[in-house]
Parts: C-alpha cells; sequence; structure tokens
C-alpha cells in the first residue's frame, strides 16, 4: 500500500509482476547495455517503469543515492540546494532563480515533467542536458541498483526505483560531475516523501498551497501544507509565497520554528507590485524596480526573495558581485537578473504554437491554475480579442468538475479530447460537465484524442480572430504541440 495522507493506493498482482520483471530483465539490460544505448532506448525502459507509478517512502532512494557516492561528493562538492515545492508556480519560481544566478556562476536546475524533449528536466549552466552526459548519469543510477553496487560496500539486494527516483538521482550526478556550486530541485508530489528530499537544501521555497492530489496528499490545505513543508531543514530559510491560506500557513511555519528555519512571507516581509511597464520588489523597507517578469507575476516576488537570500550564502560570495548585504549585492547584480526576469518563461504558459496565429498552450491542469489563466493571463494575452475557443484534455484524477467550471465563463466554444494515458479522462466526462454547467450542446465537440479535437476547432475557425487556447494538462499541450510541429 502507498499513501501520503490520503487514500490507500494498492497495486494489483498483475502491476507488482510486471513491476518485477521490469526490476529483473530490464534493469539488468540497462546496467549492460546502458553505456551504448541513445538517449531513444533510455527513455524506453524508464517509460517501461511508468511515471505515473508511485511507491513512497525515501529508504530505497537513498540506499542508491549512497551507492552512487552522492553524499560524500557533495559533502565535498559543498553546493547550496534550493528546494522549490507549491501546488502551482514551482516550475517557473525554480527556473527564474536558476536563470538569474546562472548569469554568475554553473547551476543546475531540475523540474518536471518535460514538455516537448526529455533532457528539459536536467539543466545545467541554462541548457538542457547533453544526450552524452544524460546517458552517462542514467546509467549510474540503475548500476548502483545492483547487489554489486560500485560504492556499495554493505550492498544486500537489488533496488527498485520508480521512473521520477531515477530521473532525480540522475540528474543530481550530473549537478555534481560538473561541479555546479547552485543547484535547484523542483519538488514532485508533496515534499516530505519526494524522492529530491533526501538531499538537504539551505533554502526552502513554497509557492503555494491549493487542493490537488487530494487522493494522496490529502483533502484539506492543511493536510497538504504539512506534506510540503517536509521539505524545510534544519537552520534553513524558507520562503513563503502570497498564495497560502493561513491555517495552511501556520502548519509551516510550524514546522520552519521547529526545525530553527528562519522565514520570510510574501506580503511581510517581501512583495512585489506592478506599474504598466515595470515591477517593483520590496524587500523590508528597500525597493528596486525591475522589468516585467515573463513568467507568472505571482512567481516572480518568492523567486527574487530567494535569489536575494541566496545573495547572503557564504558558500556563493566569492561568485556573486560585492557588497556589504544581501541587498547591496542584488543591487550590484541587478542588470542581470533584471535581463533573467524579462526572458524567463517556460513552454506550456502561454505559449504561442508553432506555426499558427493566436493558438496558445497553457498546462493549467488544476482549480487554482484555472484561475490564474483567467484572472491573469487571458486578460493580459487576449485583452480586445473576440471571446476565445478552448482545446481541453485533462487526467481524471483531477478536479475535473471544478476546472471546467472555472473555465466555462471565458470561452465560447469546448473542443474536448480524450488523454490516451493510464490516467486519461475520456472527453465523454467533460462534455457532461459542461453541459451541466450550461453550455449549449452545439458549443461543445468531443473527440476521441487531442489531435482530433484541435484539428476540428482549426478547422472551424472561419475568423483567424478567433484566439484558441488548449489547456488541462502536460499530456494535452504535449500532444498539441506535437501535432502542429509536425503538420
Amino acid at each position: 500500500m502507498q499513501t501520503i495522507g490520503g487514500d490507500q493506493i494498492a497495486l494489483s498482482a498483475a502491476e507488482r509482476e510486471e513491476l518485477e520483471l521490469i526490476r529483473s530483465e530490464s534493469l539488468q539490460q540497462a546496467v549492460a547495455y546502458g553505456p551504448i544505448w541513445p538517449v531513444s532506448a533510455w527513455l524506453d525502459y524508464l517509460n517501461h517503469l511508468n511515471p505515473e507509478h508511485m511507491e513512497l517512502g525515501l529508504t530505497r532512494v537513498r540506499t542508491v543515492a549512497t551507492r552512487m557516492g552522492l553524499y560524500s561528493k557533495l559533502e565535498a562538492l559543498a553546493p547550496t540546494i534550493v528546494a522549490v515545492a507549491g501546488t502551482n508556480g514551482k516550475g517557473s519560481t525554480a527556473t527564474l532563480i536558476a536563470r538569474a544566478l546562472g548569469k554568475f556562476m554553473p547551476t543546475g536546475l531540475f523540474t518536471s515533467p518535460h514538455l516537448i524533449h526529455f533532457n528539459e528536466r536536467i539543466e545545467i549552466k541554462g541548457l538542457p542536458i547533453s544526450d552524452e552526459a544524460l546517458v552517462q548519469s542514467l546509467h549510474q543510477v540503475v548500476c548502483a541498483q545492483l547487489p554489486c553496487a560500485p560504492h556499495g560496500a554493505d550492498a544486500g539486494d537489488l533496488v527498485p526505483l520508480t521512473y521520477f527516483e531515477v530521473v532525480t538521482l540522475a540528474a543530481m550526478a550530473a549537478f555534481i560531475a560538473v561541479r555546479c556550486p547552485l543547484i535547484v530541485l523542483e519538488v514532485g508530489l508533496g515534499g516530505r516523501l519526494d524522492s529530491t528530499n533526501i538531499f538537504e537544501a539551505q533554502v526552502a521555497v513554497i509557492t503555494s498551497i491549493g487542493l490537488d492530489h487530494m487522493k494522496i496528499l490529502g483533502d484539506t490545505t492543511t493536510a497538504i501544507a504539512g506534506e510540503k513543508a517536509g521539505i524545510i531543514k534544519p537552520h534553513s530559510t524558507v520562503i513563503l509565497g502570497a498564495n497560502i491560506d493561513p491555517a495552511a500557513r501556520a502548519v509551516i511555519l510550524e514546522k520552519a520554528q521547529s526545525e530553527d528555519a528562519s522565514v520570510r512571507v510574501e506580503g511581510v516581509d517581501f512583495s512585489a507590485t506592478l506599474a504598466p511597464a515595470e515591477m517593483s520588489f520590496h524587500y523590508g523597507a528597500q525597493t528596486l524596480n525591475f522589468s516585467l517578469p515573463a513568467v507568472p507575476f505571482g512567481c516572480a516576488g518568492p523567486a527574487l526573495a530567494a535569489i536575494t537570500t541566496l545573495m547572503a550564502q557564504p558558500r556563493l560570495q566569492d561568485l556573486l558581485p560585492a557588497g556589504a548585504s544581501a541587498w547591496e549585492r542584488l543591487v550590484a547584480a541587478h542588470d542581470l537578473v533584471d535581463a533573467a526576469v524579462a526572458r524567463t518563461k517556460l513552454l506550456g504558459r502561454m505559449t504561442v504554437a508553432p506555426q499558427e496565429d493566436l493558438l496558445y498552450l497553457d498546462v493549467a491542469h488544476n482549480v487554482p491554475a484555472a484561475q490564474h489563466l483567467v484572472q491573469h493571463e487571458l486578460p493580459t494575452h487576449l485583452s480586445g480579442l473576440n471571446k476565445p475557443w478552448v482545446v481541453i484534455g485533462m487526467l481524471k484524477d483531477k478536479d475535473v468538475e471544478g476546472v471546467l467550471a472555472t473555465l466555462q465563463p471565458h470561452f465560447a466554444r469546448f473542443f474536448v479530447g480524450s488523454l490516451p494515458t493510464e490516467r486519461g479522462e475520456h472527453a465523454t466526462r467533460l462534455q457532461a460537465a459542461l453541459l451541466e454547467y450550461g453550455v449549449a450542446a452545439a458549443d461543445i465537440v468531443c473527440a476521441d484524442t487531442i489531435e482530433e479535437a484541435l484539428d476540428q476547432a482549426l478547422y472551424e475557425r472561419a475568423d483567424a480572430s478567433i484566439p484558441i487556447v488548449v489547456v488541462g494538462s502536460f499530456v494535452t499541450v504535449a500532444a498539441a504541440w506535437h501535432y502542429l510541429s509536425e503538420d
């Protein structure tokens, strides 16, 4: 059984049998032939592990990390590690931190999931990891899973790992190999039991708390906050975004106090405000102006607070501009940080689609993300245009009805498609919810795939001034991107 704070998740007998087969035969092949495998073969191996399969607990991944010698290497390298968790905004926040400070030092960035290319998950010095480095790092991980692992003096049984655990360890191995003094880790599901949490982060950022993954994390924001607060380490610094309700914030503050961690809260210790042509960052009594952020505005304040905090990290002082305080170093670094603020934007966040006018791709997949889309992104990008159409596909474990209720008033027509993965929801559930919310049947097109739904939307859009937005999940947006790129 697997659980964090929600329902138990059990593997069926067939799933366990398949997993055992992967653990024995596929792992042996990866160890034997991995060094000469192309990345495509490694992706086949990882996909057989199933990106959606979870086995909670940190003992297994810690064991393999020890066998790989990661802890001893980290002790010798002594990098500063930043962990970024949250219901929404963590990818953009982590990326902005890494891109800004990457102007001054080699920086490693781990995010997930990828949208177009797997290598997007592991970024070194501002670029996706090379195929050669990726293969080498993945092979290190699978070799350490075996009982005869090189660093495992007390190595016992084969240690099974999930897709995400393998990739997390490969990312850290890659960062160590190029001696990154700064490593930024986007935390996956929850925090306390996420595989990234086996590493000690000096700075923890929690961007937001909302209701998502409730079957696993729990069905209240306080339960979810408890899981995300698990990334807080002793004597670390904690940055809290504004989108955390008071009860959830209290849970995090209690955890921070128990770990003797210092805390900076958006709206209390720092904030960001928008003007027509710039953004002002307020840190205590001090203010510094920056360009309008390319990431969602809600991510900019926590990212800049984390950047300011990192300016005071003793391990990084020789790599940063000189100054008597963290704020003075931020002022000295302003122009390069500002360039990152203005240019850092992740794929799939109101991204303009390839080869199409007024077609946008956004990975909004839960109610808070849908609210951000309609309250901020649509007015920013589509102001003065015709009411948009939406192409949408969702995962069945999301709040499908809640997302559609949020989106429904803001779109004129709905093209719903089924998603192909095990977690993918059938389009008929989306269709039924939209009908329940009063959308006319003539304004809903139900398709078997996202590609078909998108194709129909483009075919019916006689007026090229009608915007189309593709939303619902990374799976939805990736399918649309690949379809448009091949067209």
